[in-house]
């Protein structure tokens, strides 16, 4: 499809660009380059794949098509994260189409490289084609973090609603992984983006109320607050008294509307929107405007 001339620099091969080549194979080559480059540059990689796809995003997707099978696996992983651009910026025959691509293309994960697998799931979580399920729940106890953590980013995207229960348990054990981003990034997709609620799902993320990794621990109280489960009125009301308060304590008192936490928001500064929305909730017949800063 396009001409390069490998050049060793010592340390790796990089790839030169000819002059004559067509300009989208150019911008794809471009963003190898950048996959490639050290330390790792993603936001030229995206840079470059945006340049592809803005102008006709079925075009990139038949592009993407002529390198899913290629040697190397970098020039494979690319051309996966291209389809996952073209879906978000493509329409809805783009994104059906993406997922077809990629399905056929898929294999047995076993087999594959761990970029090129966050590449699949980034593609058909971008398509939000629910025939991707089965591939990322499998996917979902790969040994790989960083395949795991695309798994717990992207699997909300094609769970269905309401959720499909394989989405859910793979959900479940992703909240309970050993790395701490991604059992924050599963808590959100399990507790805010699905609409799933269950004795399973509720012990999951009561589970995550003692995490030592803020994060997590707040979008599982954020959660549980959001299905109104009373018995985390006094993990909100203890974490409002805390020092340092992360934005999600203030959301999930708003979504308790619970009075009783008035005295506790009216310390902060009601200036800021998320201060206000929580007390507005918790009281609103009341006015917010009655609150100080934090000393």
């Amino acid at each position: 499809m396009y001409e390069t001339a490998l050049i060793e620099t010592g340390k790796s091969w990089c790839v030169s660009i000819n002059p004559m080549m067509a300009p989208l194979d150019e911008q794809f080559h471009r963003a190898l380059l950048a996959w490639r480059a050290e330390p790792y540059d993603g936001d030229t990689v995206v840079e470059h794949l945006v340049r592809i796809v803005r102008p006709n995003p079925q075009s990139a997707v038949e592009l993407a098509r002529g390198h899913l099978t290629a040697v190397q696996v970098d020039v494979q992983a690319v051309a996966y994260q291209l389809l996952a651009v073209a879906a978000e910026l493509g329409d809805q025959q783009v994104r059906t189409d993406v997922a077809s691509l990629v399905l056929e293309a898929y294999e047995d994960e076993s087999e594959r490289d761990p970029d090129v697998l966050v590449g699949v799931v980034r593609a058909l979580g971008s398509a939000q084609d629910p025939r991707g399920l089965p591939v990322l729940t499998a996917l979902a106890a790969h040994p790989d973090a960083g395949v795991r953590f695309r798994v717990a980013a992207d699997l909300p995207m094609i769970m269905g609603d309401p959720p499909e229960r394989d989405g859910v348990t793979a959900l479940i054990a992703l909240a309970a992984d050993p790395d701490p981003q991604i059992r924050d990034w599963a808590t959100f997709g399990l507790g805010s983006q699905a609409d799933a609620d269950s004795e399973a799902v509720r012990q999951a993320l009561w589970a995550r109320t003692g995490d030592a990794y803020a994060d997590a621990r707040d979008e599982a109280v954020v959660a549980l607050a959001r299905r109104r489960d009373a018995g985390v009125r006094p993990l909100v009301a203890d974490l409002l008294s805390q020092p340092s308060v992360g934005t999600l304590i203030f959301e999930a008192a708003a979504h308790l509307k619970d009075p009783a936490l008035l005295p506790l928001l009216r310390r902060f500064d009601v200036a800021d929107d998320d201060v206000r929305a929580a007390i507005e909730a918790c009281d609103p017949g009341g006015s917010a405007g009655s609150g100080v800063a934090i000393p």
